[in-house]
């Protein structure tokens, strides 16, 4: 397949098309030409065209409506006006329409040559520009596709006599918390100003336990990320000493829980409904485990037991229920 650029020549002079075809072939151009405004919309239906040198004046359509099929259908084709009948009115109107350039008839050789290897190098340059809007769009959708399925972080607390110094925020903690690590590090309280009032004490208590070298659990607590929209994560700390058993820093690992709690929250919300509506029935209502053990009653139970649910709980249901019956 031949990489040479593909030029359609539209011009109602026959002797003007077999010049330019001559001319232009033989700088290594591929050359088609028309002598009417129809058989240039039929050949830019058929094939595609990196210049059009058009004439203005045709004797069938205006350059006008060749110009609009071409904005409209084919629009990596450039267009360059070619006619003997120039005036600023219809070098305005033509570059309006969308034309890259408009030479005035007779022009030299050197001039046509020029504003041919102008309009294919602009043409080059847009075809990269559009390859590496698409490769950055591309690449912007996999980033946002990642950070949207990120749902840890790690930071690192450095230690220094006993106190912590440092600071540093792993690059996914903006998928998590809607900032970055420079913006972390630039506000030193930054995190604990995020986390929700009321759990600010149990976030202080555990990092100040684990620089006194105490075990720490997992922690579960409220954040404010940039969003202002308030999430529930898990907050994991792991110890990091010398040889000598000093602490040198700690690690944090942040885990996204908040779908979770909130699956938790619907869920608790129906089974209160569901135990609202049981404990409103007639009838005794219970549930027991694979072992026959009670881990539910509902109040007509307790009614007709005489026992509290407390009491209820934990008592095999067999030895409780069946064995009374079988007493009666």
């Amino acid at each position: 397949m031949s990489n040479a650029a593909k030029i359609l020549i539209v011009d109602d002079d026959p002797r003007m098309c077999s010049s330019l075809k001559v001319l232009l072939g033989n700088e290594g151009y591929e050359i088609q030409t028309t002598h009417n405004g129809q058989e240039a919309l039929e050949a830019l239906g058929i094939d595609n065209f990196d210049v059009v040198l058009l004439d203005l004046v045709l004797p069938d359509i205006t350059a006008a409506e060749i110009m609009d099929h071409i904005t409209r259908q084919t629009p990596e084709t450039y267009a360059i006006i070619i006619t003997g009948y120039a005036s600023w009115e219809s070098a305005v109107e033509s570059l309006k329409k969308g034309a890259f350039d408009y030479l005035k008839k007779p022009f030299d050789h050197g001039e046509l040559s020029r504003t041919i290897k102008h309009a294919l190098d602009q043409k080059t340059l847009k075809s990269e520009r559009k390859q590496v809007e698409r490769a950055l769009q591309k690449s912007e959708d996999r980033y946002r596709r990642i950070t949207e399925a990120v749902t840890d972080y790690i930071f690192t607390v450095r230690i220094a006599d006993g106190h912590p110094v440092e600071t540093i925020h792993g690059a996914a903690c903006v998928a998590v918390t809607g900032y970055t690590p420079e913006e972390f590090a630039s506000e030193p309280y930054l995190w604990i100003r995020m986390v929700h009032e009321e759990d600010r004490p149990v976030v202080e208590d555990q990092a100040k336990r684990i620089v006194l070298g105490q075990d720490v659990e997992p922690i579960e607590h409220r954040i404010f990320p940039k969003d202002g929209v308030m999430r529930w994560v898990r907050n994991t700390l792991v110890p990091q000493y010398d040889p000598q058993g000093k602490l040198l820093s700690y690690d944090g690992l942040i885990h996204d829980i908040h779908e979770r709690k909130q699956a938790e929250g619907t869920l608790r919300k129906s089974e209160e409904r569901f135990r609202s509506f049981l404990d409103n029935i007639g009838d005794i209502a219970y549930e027991v485990d694979a072992k026959g053990t009670i881990t539910y009653a509902n109040k007509m139970a307790e009614k007709t037991t005489g026992m509290s649910l407390e009491d209820l709980l934990g008592k095999n249901f067999f030895a409780l229920f069946v064995e009374e019956s079988q007493k009666v």
